[in-house]
């Protein structure tokens, strides 16, 4: 087989140009524009699990290595252990308002001293839970529909059918749980590795309801009603040392090259799968098609459905090739089968 390379559009560069295309030089008199992309980070273990595929062939080695008691939590969720699958799968609607969370997450949080109690805990102080085995902050934000839908649209008017949308949505998420297991190493100063293996079964939110009213003499005076959203510590966790820098208006890009604010998750999927790929500094990634599916659509993968499956992945690296993060990509063929290899483009951001 001729291995097939496609080649990206080249990424349009506007900013310190004038109207003729020549560069503006700032002048002695005028502090230079600043051309840094705002960006907020969402935790590498997250994304992780977002990405995590299970092949059907590995999943009764997977149910024999269950711990009981989380065999029993998902059985006290109404469902059978032989049902669940492991890490985090989303619809591309949810995670939209995974993303949007992540970026409210971390404008609403103390950010820049990690050995503060308050780093990254969000805006609505924090709750201590059992997770792994052991007590951790659940961090908490507050915040009103309206913000949030309006990161879900990516900037664009919000109407009341976005607002039902993106409510409907955060209560399904907060109702959802998944199955994450992973391992978190830690590298102390002395040399010391430790080893720190994770599973719960858990949604990734709750929300506990919060309002304000102020009266006097039985006359309102004023009312304000916030969402609190309690985050599962995973989007916490490591998230000092482990994390992807996402830009501010990722949101608003995605749409804008997918030509329509319903974006499938195959294409959240490859863009975190590149964006991985760039926060570890790897200019290719590499990766056998079978494996490719099974991480941008398994639902798709599970269904059979083949040619909505080839669709979807061909639209991801589209979007992606629009976004500027992926530069080229080819197919190849080998004896273990067709191999995608991609072209990361180490300048974007």
């Amino acid at each position: 087989m001729t291995d097939k390379i496609i080649k990206a559009e080249p990424l349009e560069v506007t900013i310190g140009l004038n109207s003729t295309g020549t560069v503006i030089s700032p002048t002695p008199s005028k502090q230079p524009v600043s051309t840094k992309v705002p960006k907020h980070h969402i935790a590498g273990l997250l994304v992780d699990q977002q990405l995590k595929s299970q092949r059907q062939d590995d999943k009764q080695l997977f149910l024999d290595s269950l711990k009981d008691e989380t065999k029993r939590a998902i059985k006290e969720g109404s469902r059978e252990v032989t049902e669940v699958i492991e890490g985090i799968r989303l619809t591309g609607a949810k995670k939209k308002v995974v993303d949007c969370i992540c970026k409210l997450y971390h404008k609403k949080s103390q950010t820049y001293k990690p050995n503060e109690k308050d780093y990254y805990t969000g805006n609505a102080g924090c709750e201590v839970i059992v997770y792994g085995g052991e007590e951790t902050i659940a961090p908490k934000i507050s915040l009103t529909p309206y913000e949030l839908t309006l990161e879900y649209t990516g900037g664009a008017r919000v109407t009341g059918k976005d607002l039902k949308t993106v409510n409907k949505l955060l209560q399904e998420l907060a109702t959802e749980q998944y199955l994450m297991r992973y391992t978190e190493i830690t590298k102390c100063k002395d040399g010391t590795t430790i080893e720190r293996g994770i599973e719960e079964y858990l949604p990734l939110i709750r929300i506990p309801k919060y309002f304000e009213r102020i009266s006097k003499n039985n006359i309102e005076l004023s009312k304000k009603e916030e969402t609190l959203v309690l985050l599962n510590p995973i989007f916490r966790r490591q998230i000092a040392d482990k994390y992807i820098a996402y830009p501010d208006d990722i949101l608003k890009r995605m749409i804008e090259a997918n030509g329509s604010p319903r974006v499938h998750i195959a294409t959240f999927n490859l863009r975190d799968y590149l964006m991985r790929g760039l926060a570890c500094r790897h200019s290719v990634e590499e990766i056998y098609e079978k494996k490719l599916h099974e991480k941008l659509a398994p639902d798709l993968v599970k269904q059979g459905r083949r040619k909505q499956l080839l669709g979807a992945t061909q639209k991801a690296i589209d979007v992606s090739k629009k976004l500027g993060l992926l530069s080229d990509y080819k197919i190849v063929q080998s004896y273990e089968g067709r191999k995608y290899i991609f072209y990361i483009n180490q300048t974007w951001e």
